[in-house]
């Protein structure tokens, strides 16, 4: 799961050509966006 997830904000850095703490917080937030819209509750 860390392994997984270290390669997802690996792929933001080089993405966006931005610092692993912003492409940590995109990621993150990507996910929370991603499990609400599952759940239904996306505006």
């Amino acid at each position: 799961m860390i392994v997984k997830a270290f390669n997802e904000v690996l792929k933001v850095v080089q993405n966006k050509k931005t610092d692993n703490r912003t492409a940590v917080y995109i990621y993150a937030i990507s996910q929370v966006a991603e499990a609400m819209k599952a759940r239904g509750i996306w505006p």
